[in-house]
């Protein structure tokens, strides 16, 4: 193979007729002699035109204007779990969000939003009613008075869910029982543009702030988000409001809900803390190594996890490995 690749560039740089251009254009020809193993080749080859990619990647105009320094949300899951997925009204689950936002440039009178399948109830600010309007893809808020540079103001947002199907997703125990799951659940997704589906959010990577999440759920389900539950309360006999914070900035993209009937394994250590949420089909997990701290959601069978918990040990790779005995 590394033969090949280097009569390859000789012919390129001593054939006078063959330029680079040429073979940039010509690269599935060029792949198809260069490559003989068929596995190989069949990775390498271009799927589609150069300008077709580039033409239905997701595109957005950076917003230098402001900067959001946290997002505190309140979600209610409860009726979208105990729903099947057939019989959900307009509105699957309804949400509050608290963004306080900073001015980056003077006067800065309209902040806008991200929000797409949302459904926009009202926006305030400081107990005053916010003038906004929303079209398929954001929400235009016009503030009650100009912002100067280094200002803050904390916004309001009451809205709903319309989707189900992307960025989002509940399962009750009926539509669970479809899917050949024991457990009813739900998830988030957001890469690589849809936080804008589930929360109204300025929705760039560069704009980093800080979260937290509460959710009420059914009684019996385990909420896992980013950083640390910091509260878990019951609501009555039949519904429990979970809390999570994440004291590390981050990007709207990279905030993760996801919940579950549950059982849970705790490994310590006085460095590092492991906790296992373990279900027949989802393991969620939240690690917390000093400062560092990140939610996963791994797809596993229960089987092949069992397995690997009764030889003892659980490898999470982050920045390093960590291992739980």
């Amino acid at each position: 193979m590394i033969a090949r690749l280097l009569s390859a560039v000789l012919i390129l740089v001593a054939g006078g007729s063959l330029s680079l251009v040429m073979a940039q254009e010509n690269k599935s020809s060029f792949i198809d002699w260069l490559i003989t193993d068929d596995v190989l080749q069949e990775t390498m080859q271009p799927r589609h035109h150069m300008r077709l990619m580039a033409e239905s990647f997701p595109q957005k105009t950076i917003d230098t204007t402001i900067d959001v320094i946290s997002y505190d949300l309140v979600l209610d899951w409860y009726s979208a779990l105990l729903t099947p997925k057939a019989q959900r009204p307009e509105r699957k689950a309804n949400g509050r969000m608290t963004a306080v936002v900073r001015s980056r440039v003077n006067d800065l009178a309209q902040i806008d939003f991200d929000a797409v399948s949302l459904i926009i109830d009202s926006i305030t600010s400081g107990g005053t009613s916010v003038v906004f309007t929303k079209n398929v893809r954001s929400i235009s808020m016009t503030l009650p008075s100009p912002l100067q540079r280094g200002q803050d103001v904390e916004l309001v947002i009451h809205y709903a869910i319309t989707r189900d199907d992307r960025a989002i997703f509940f399962y009750s125990k009926s539509d669970a029982a479809t899917e050949n799951s024991p457990y009813a659940s739900a998830y988030t997704i957001s890469e690589p543009e849809d936080s804008r589906r589930w929360y109204p959010c300025n929705d760039q990577p560069d704009d980093k702030a800080l979260f937290s999440v509460q959710v009420r759920v059914p009684k019996g389900f385990t909420v896992v988000s980013n950083g640390v539950r910091t509260d878990s309360v019951l609501v009555g006999d039949t519904a429990s409001i979970q809390t999570w914070k994440h004291d590390v900035r981050c990007q709207p993209i990279s905030l993760r809900v996801s919940l579950r009937n549950t059982s849970c394994i705790r490994r310590s250590t006085p460095a590092r803390t492991i906790r296992l949420f373990l279900s027949r089909t989802i393991i969620s997990t939240s690690i917390k190594m000093d400062r560092f701290t990140m939610p996963l959601v791994r797809c596993r069978t229960f089987h092949s996890c069992s397995k690997r918990l009764k030889r003892g040990s659980v490898s999470i790779r982050s920045k390093r490995t960590v291992t739980s005995r």
